[in-house]
């Protein structure tokens, strides 16, 4: 929240760039790709969200090297879940390159997040609460409001929402008190820049409409406007 209010925003840029790496794209390519766009537009974004399949594509090493290049805070959306031993060892992992917090399933029983909790001091967890699925979806809203009060029993620092579920960020914004929300991939869906902000807490993640774009500064420039529309956008 810090660097948001620094910089008055409430976009998080959306690292999925994804390509074969065994056709013509290797990783030193694609990991400079994900410098160059994110340094063009550091001063617009609260911090960057990054995808399973970009953060496997360079591993662990090169998310360590793209993070200290790069003076904006880093958020793996791993959703991390398994045995205590095996989240506190990837989460370990994730933390020591850099990132300053890590999502998990909103399902999880609370034993891996208080291990988590016993090993680090004050480590960034955002729980994943709902999932672009319907399918899937329809599992975790028969759980939203439980899991949304293991966010508040655990203090956890935020919750994680589909793109494409508007009714889910009501519910967060009930259910959660003064933690942050982000809205992942919403342009997948068929809203629009600002359709997920309805608090200072919310935040909107955007990700290839900006690194597909042939000038992708003002294009985030261009989205934050769109954000604003009609509210106080002051965090």
């Amino acid at each position: 929240m810090e660097e948001a209010e620094k910089k008055q925003t409430h976009l998080i840029f959306d690292l999925d760039i994804a390509f074969p790496l065994h056709g013509e794209i290797d990783q030193a390519t694609m990991m400079q790709t994900a410098i160059d766009v994110i340094e063009d537009i550091d001063d617009l974004i609260a911090g960057v969200l990054v995808n399973r399949s970009f953060g496997d594509s360079v591993g662990i090493l090169g998310m360590e090297k793209i993070i200290k290049r790069l003076d904006v805070p880093f958020i793996a959306n791993y959703n991390l879940c398994d045995i205590d031993r095996n989240v506190l060892w990837m989460a370990s992992e994730l933390y020591e390159a850099g990132f300053q917090a890590v999502t998990i399933p909103g399902f999880i029983d609370k034993e891996p997040i208080q291990a988590l909790k016993d090993e680090f001091q004050d480590p960034g967890i955002i729980a994943t609460l709902s999932l672009p699925h319907e399918e899937k979806s329809k599992f975790m809203d028969r759980a939203f409001k439980e899991t949304a009060g293991l966010v508040e029993e655990m203090n956890l620092d935020g919750v994680s929402i589909a793109g494409n579920r508007i009714e889910d960020l009501e519910k967060a914004n009930r259910y959660t008190d003064e933690k942050v929300v982000i809205c992942n991939g919403f342009e997948t869906g068929d809203a629009s820049p600002g359709d997920f902000l309805k608090e200072d807490r919310d935040f909107e993640t955007v990700g290839r409409t900006i690194y597909e774009s042939k000038d992708p500064r003002e294009t985030t420039i261009r989205i934050r406007e769109e954000q604003k529309g009609d509210w106080d956008y002051s965090l």
